[in-house]
């Protein structure tokens, strides 16, 4: 430390250097003697009091001491003069010069006005990172690449003083800026198409000001950067200043607005899937000038494409005449003996061989006749695309049936919504009611719902427009009537959606489509007629309805709660057209469905589920996860092998989805819980088991599942005393009502609202009670029925439904939705081939396409016949 006039040293051996100094100094310039302290009267007080002398702080007349104060205080070590107060820059320059403070600095020089230092980086370049101007009145500028750091925008230069008089003013500024990182602003790749139309400028919604600009200097990539931004930064934290990241809201706002514009801009594209009615004018004329223009260039590509294959054909064509189509006869009838060798009578590839050998033995197609299985698969591939359908049989490889004869079988029943007497007897003769066993005609009701395209059809047989709501006669009757009454204009809504119920055997193959009906903001009241009068028609016919399955949509429990009184829960209704027999027809939610509702209530964060004094945390299946992903120890190994990175985080796409719940709420994960959660996570592990087991109980639908995964809760119920109906009652109903307890008895001043937020939804919990109860009454009234041995409790599910549906979108690959008419088309077509359609990808996973049994589809199909109009001849 140095005072005005007086030098203090720090240091023993600086002390006892200098005092030497100074005692000859001062003996040759006074004539005496220079003594320390008191007399010395022996050489052990001169040692103790020389050693003291060391210790202590001594200070020296400046007049003392024949050295320059400057060439002095250079001599000294850093330690001495580092926060000596300078009065020049190169009074300041040369204490800099003498220390270790520009260690990895660069100084570049100083005149009588400034001193310029560096920080000089070489790699492929030399380029000046940081650098340091410091003026003849100590004031100094930092900048970096060319940009000025100022003290009033840079939080890390905030505390610096104003001007530099000491050396390690110079060092504390110096690694501070070394310290500091350079903030990376916003350098996504999704903000830089902003930068184009705003040529690198960013102003506020005036036009005046420049908030932000596009800067390529700063940094190793180009970025967006406030015009306010700190560059430097305090290091560790992130990754951009409060400027930059407040302005990446803004960003956002931008890019969305551009985003909005690019898409009305789009909508004139000839791909573009705008409605018509929504565009303007201009739209509409700019959008039919690009679609001619695609159509003309199409059509120059097919006239180059046709030239081209004629060519082709006249240059390495070869002409089949009458030898070569005999010899190709030959080669078919000598591989007969190898494809029959190969493939046993009864398999459809056996079939299809045979169908193509008579087929080609007979030249006149109005001769051939097609086995009905092989119109079905004809029919299912028309479906899937008439235009492949059509090349595939025009090139001759394969002969097929023609689309008129295809036809006739499709339109043997009139497509229409509503009940039909033709649709009761082609269920009928599906299910061969008359020569079936007893146990084959019950049968469950699978109701749901599919969004259809609001449009009007022409339909030049009838003469009406299709695609108004039609929820038959009696409910248009009274939608009318309700009109009146609330003085609304009557008049006929476009239908969005298409109720539909199907039929599906309990202990058969059948898969039905039994009735559609269009309908807009469908209620459980206007469910009720349709519900019933189906029931009715069924049970004419000789089925016996023993069950309804819907989802949980609020139509669907609505139409649950008008069937009993005030609040009880209803699970069965006794059946009024069940003569002369007394019996019940049960309600069931679809499982599938209130899995993927209780998964999405234990990850919802609006919910806190609460039960016996411990929380249910979807954070602890995200911990396991992250452990079990961050395992370097054991790589390969894993607790939780099938859970992957969209089991955990959803989507608004994977919440639909019924395997990932399935995966998530399974005896694996629970295990794993318990495993690595320990007690914190002990009531979420048995949340995880009872769901898992509840879903094994009533998704069985194998019967060598539960031998091969070991799990009995996946093998058929043989009896009516099965283990897991006491289950479900004991335990599972048990564990609910035991849950609602504990959320009512929790102590604390909380809500009625918390409290419902604590357990799953009350939609939720009705369905699942609902569904047991009716199970356990449904199964023992099942054995009882003669003939039945085992039962499979996957049939009350309506996955068969919801394949239905994909197969309705996968007309043509594209039809994802089809308007009224279409869908109406479409259904009696399925109706006809439902036996040997292949399964389709969606929401239920995990089932196989049925095994084609030849043998069972010998029956003829019924086809459209024409009759010929007589000619009347004048008399």
């Amino acid at each position: 430390e140095i005072k005005v006039g007086t030098y203090v040293f720090c240091t023993l051996e600086e002390r006892f250097s200098l005092l030497e100094d100074v005692k000859n100094q001062r003996t040759e310039a006074m004539g005496r003697k220079f003594r320390l302290g008191v007399h010395r009267k022996n050489e052990e007080r001169k040692c103790a009091e020389r050693k003291r002398a060391m210790s202590m702080v001594v200070s020296v007349p400046l007049s003392m001491v024949s050295l320059p104060q400057e060439e002095l205080l250079c001599s000294l070590p850093l330690s001495v003069f580092t926060h000596s107060s300078a009065t020049c820059a190169s009074s300041l320059h040369n204490r800099l010069c003498h220390s270790e403070a520009l260690k990895g600095w660069q100084d570049v020089g100083t005149d009588a006005e400034r001193i310029v230092i560096c920080k000089i980086q070489c790699q492929r370049e030399v380029n000046i990172n940081f650098s340091l101007i410091i003026e003849e009145d100590l004031s100094w500028k930092l900048s970096y690449c060319n940009h000025d750091l100022e003290a009033n925008t840079c939080s890390l230069l905030a505390n610096a003083p104003t001007k530099l008089t000491t050396v390690a003013d110079v060092q504390a500024l110096l690694m501070a800026a070394e310290e500091g990182k350079i903030c990376v602003g916003n350098h996504d790749e999704k903000f830089l198409p902003l930068v184009e139309h705003r040529k690198s400028v960013f102003k506020d919604p005036t036009g005046t000001k420049i908030i932000a600009v596009y800067d390529k200097t700063l940094g190793p990539f180009p970025t967006i950067r406030h015009s306010d931004c700190e560059i430097l930064m305090v290091r560790g934290s992130s990754l951009c200043c409060p400027k930059c990241t407040n302005f990446r809201g803004t960003l956002r706002a931008m890019l969305s607005q551009d985003s909005r514009r690019h898409s009305l801009e789009d909508r004139t594209n000839p791909s573009s899937h705008a409605r018509y009615d929504l565009l303007s004018t201009p739209e509409k004329i700019q959008r039919m000038r690009r679609l001619h223009s695609l159509s003309r260039s199409n059509q120059k590509q097919l006239k180059r494409l046709q030239t081209r294959l004629a060519e082709m054909t006249e240059n390495e064509g070869v002409d089949v005449d009458d030898a070569l189509h005999e010899d190709l006869v030959t080669i078919v009838n000598d591989q007969s003996a190898h494809i029959e060798s190969t493939h046993e009578q009864g398999t459809f590839q056996r079939l299809f061989w045979d169908q193509q050998k008579e087929a080609l033995s007979t030249p006149d197609s109005r001769s051939r006749r097609w086995h009905p299985l092989m119109v079905k698969w004809c029919i299912y591939l028309r479906h899937l695309s008439s235009k492949a359908y059509e090349a595939l049989r025009e090139s001759g490889c394969v002969a097929l049936p023609s689309q008129r004869t295809l036809r006739d079988y499709t339109h043997f029943v009139k497509a229409a919504s509503g009940f039909s007497t033709a649709v009761d007897q082609q269920l009928m003769e599906a299910a061969d009611i008359h020569t079936c066993e007893e146990r084959d005609k019950y049968v469950v009701l699978i109701l749901d719902e599919m969004h259809i395209k609001q449009e009007l059809v022409y339909d030049k047989q009838t003469g009406a427009l299709v695609g108004f709501v039609n929820l038959g006669e009696v409910n248009n009757h009274l939608i009318e009537y309700e009109q009146s009454i609330l003085d609304e204009p009557s008049q006929q809504k476009l239908a969005n959606s298409m109720m539909v119920i199907m039929v599906r055997g309990l202990f058969s193959r059948l898969e039905f489509p039994y009735v559609q009906f269009p309908c807009k903001a469908v209620t459980g009241d206007l469910l009720y007629n349709p519900f019933w009068e189906a029931v009715c028609r069924l049970e004419r016919c000789g089925f016996r309805v023993m069950a309804a399955t819907a989802d949980g949509a609020s139509p669907n429990r609505r139409l649950i709660k008008l069937h009993g009184c005030g609040k009880e829960l209803v699970h069965k209704v006794s059946n009024p057209y069940a003569i002369p027999e007394e019996r019940y027809l049960f309600f069931f939610s679809d499982v599938p469905h209130l899995l993927k509702t209780t998964r999405n209530a234990w990850a919802s964060k609006k919910r806190q589920l609460w039960c016996n004094g411990k929380p249910i945390l979807w954070k602890h299946l995200e911990d396991l996860y992250t452990q079990d992903r961050g395992n370097v120890d054991k790589p390969g190994w894993a607790l939780l092998p099938k859970v992957k990175y969209e089991h955990v985080y959803l989507t608004s796409f994977s919440k639909m989805r019924v395997d990932l719940a399935a995966q998530v709420l399974s005896n694996t994960v629970a295990k794993a819980l318990e495993m690595s959660g320990g007690s914190r996570a002990e009531e979420t592990a048995r949340f995880v088991t009872m769901f898992d087991k509840f879903f094994d109980c009533l998704n069985v639908r194998s019967f060598t599942a539960g031998r091969h995964s070991r799990n009995s809760f996946k093998s058929p119920y043989w009896s009516s005393k099965d283990f897991r109906l006491t289950w479900l009652k004991t335990q599972f109903l048990q564990y609910l009502d035991d849950w609602q307890k504990s959320v009512e008895q929790r102590p604390g001043d909380y809500s009625a609202g918390a409290r419902k937020k604590m357990q799953l939804s009350e939609e939720t919990l009705t369905g699942l009670r609902i569904t047991v109860m009716s199970f356990l009454e449904l199964v023992p009234y099942l054995f009882k029925i003669p003939g039945v041995k085992v039962f499979l409790s996957e049939k009350l599910c309506q996955d068969p439904l919801e394949k239905f549906f994909g197969r309705q979108r996968q007309r043509g690959r594209v039809n994802e939705n089809p308007n009224a008419q279409s869908f109406c088309k479409n259904t009696q077509a399925l109706r006809v081939v439902s036996s040997c359609v292949g399964s389709v990808k969606g929401n239920c996973r995990g089932s196989k396409t049925p095994t084609i049994e030849v043998e069972k589809e010998n029956k003829p199909l019924p086809k459209r016949r024409y009759t010929r109009k007589r000619q009347h001849s004048d008399i």
